[in-house]
């Protein structure tokens, strides 16, 4: 997340506050929401299996005898046995060499033991939360990994943190060596700096989703197949974030006004790096593959487009959808049609991001925008604690959203929702609003999207209330 997007997201966040009770919001319920939405625990089996190859072999010994001649007679004639086919050849696995293991590796670099601690030390209160959005990956694929930098609990004694803008780092081990990954979901390309100012009005370091290459990495020595797919097997995902503490819970002003950086207020605060761990995450990669997957990120698309006012609005035209504005996409479940009085509609679905490049936005959570004769009469989103989170996507990633509430008017503010409305056939239009995305690609860096709300719309329902 770039400094301007920070900066906007912070007018904006002090906008909504101003709106709200005590005039602001309450970071610790966002950070508890957001780290609550993104840890789904899974139950991981992992299944080992062992071929054993048999090779048969068999031998026959003749003694000779000399033999007397034999009495001419009549000789059955012999039909010759049928020629047999030659046995086929049992494919070959070719066994992939791992790197060995290096105990003088730096910690989380290719070869490095999972024994082999962070040169500069453990961050004493930070945390990063990480998780993989499979158990199980086929040989060749990439794992789909998550990540995001949380600070412990509700201690209003931490200090802020400056971190890598690119989130951050995963490595791929088995038995205890590193064997793949190692750095961002960047690759290494983004050297640049952010800053997480603990209570920041909901706001804190964004989720990183994307993906990693399950291949084999380089040691440097000679002794692995570097890029071969990794075999299969049982593998644990080690996530950390370095980060360095500012020694403050508060940022200057200077920096949300562009005046002083993120890594001129990182040097001046002469704080050391330390590594926030995550807990390591297991997972299996099953069947074989002759090379890895490739993926391709796509074109950057136009990020000229339309932008809608803040929301929640009613008397407003619906939304029109499907719609899939700078390349993302929505798509949910439809839930049940019919609804008692009093009773709540829950959709889940997954906003899949757009192509090109890894794409930082803010968003509420899935909104309900609900429509008659065209025109928007409520919507289940309601300015609050915690509507706000930052994501960090890369290319086409899916993220898991959702939405559980009463069908009402517009929130009128001040944290409010709306009224629940009468009884009568509706459309349900499942919105998502994305806030001031942009997009960074490798070869153009970081580009600003549109400055304001864009807004990403699944397939529309109806539902009848009663």
């Amino acid at each position: 997340m770039t400094r301007d997007l920070s900066r906007d997201l912070h007018d904006l966040a002090a906008r909504t506050a101003a709106s709200l009770p005590a005039g602001g919001l309450d970071v610790g319920t966002l950070t508890g929401r957001t780290r609550r939405r993104r840890r789904v625990r899974t139950a991981i089996t992992g299944v080992c299996a062992a071929g054993v190859v048999a090779v048969l072999a068999g031998g026959a010994a003749f003694v000779g005898r000399e033999q007397p001649a034999p009495v001419p007679a009549d000789t059955p004639t012999v039909s010759p046995s049928p020629t047999l086919p030659a046995p086929s050849a049992t494919p070959t696995v070719r066994a992939v060499a791992l790197p060995p293991g290096d105990p003088s590796a730096p910690f989380g670099t290719c070869g490095a033991l999972a024994s082999t601690p962070p040169a500069s030390g453990v961050a004493a209160t930070w945390l990063t939360s990480a998780g993989v959005l499979a158990a199980s990956v086929p040989a060749g694929e990439p794992l789909g990994v998550w990540g995001e930098l949380v600070p412990p609990g509700d201690d209003a004694s931490l200090q802020a943190v400056g971190y890598p803008a690119a989130g951050p780092r995963f490595a791929v081990l088995r038995d205890g060596v590193v064997v793949a990954g190692g750095t961002d979901l960047y690759g290494g390309a983004r050297d640049d700096l952010d800053l997480h100012p603990v209570w920041f009005e909901g706001m804190g370091s964004p989720v990183y989703d994307g993906t990693v290459a399950l291949t084999v990495c380089d040691p440097g020595d000679g002794s692995a197949d570097v890029g071969a797919s990794l075999p299969a097997g049982d593998y644990t995902l080690l996530a950390w974030t370095p980060v360095a503490g500012l020694g403050t819970t508060e940022l200057p002003d200077a920096f949300w006004t562009g005046e002083r950086t993120a890594e001129e207020i990182v040097a001046a605060s002469g704080a050391t790096w330390v590594a926030a761990l995550a807990e390591p995450v297991p997972f299996s990669i099953v069947g074989t593959a002759e090379e890895a997957v490739s993926t391709d990120p796509g074109e950057v698309p136009s990020l000229d487009v339309p932008t809608s006012e803040q929301p929640p609005v009613c008397g407003v035209p619906a939304p029109a959808g499907p719609s899939s504005p700078l390349g993302f996409s929505l798509t949910t479940s439809t839930p049940t049609t019919t609804l008692a009085a009093g009773e709540e509609v829950a959709v889940t679905g997954v906003l899949t991001a757009g192509p090109g490049g890894r794409w930082s936005l803010g968003t509420p959570q899935l909104d309900l925008v609900v429509s008659t004769d065209g025109v928007v009469v409520g919507a289940t989103l309601v300015p609050a604690d915690g509507w706000m989170f930052l994501l960090d996507l890369g290319p086409g990633t899916p993220y898991d959203v959702g939405a559980t509430s009463l069908l009402t008017t517009c929130s009128g503010g001040g944290g409010v929702p709306g009224t629940p409305l009468p009884p009568g056939t509706y459309t349900v239009h499942p919105v998502m609003h994305l806030s001031h995305p942009e997009v960074w690609t490798p070869a153009g860096g970081t580009q600003e999207g549109p400055q304001g709300w864009v807004d990403v719309v699944g397939e529309p329902f109806e539902v009848t209330v009663r």
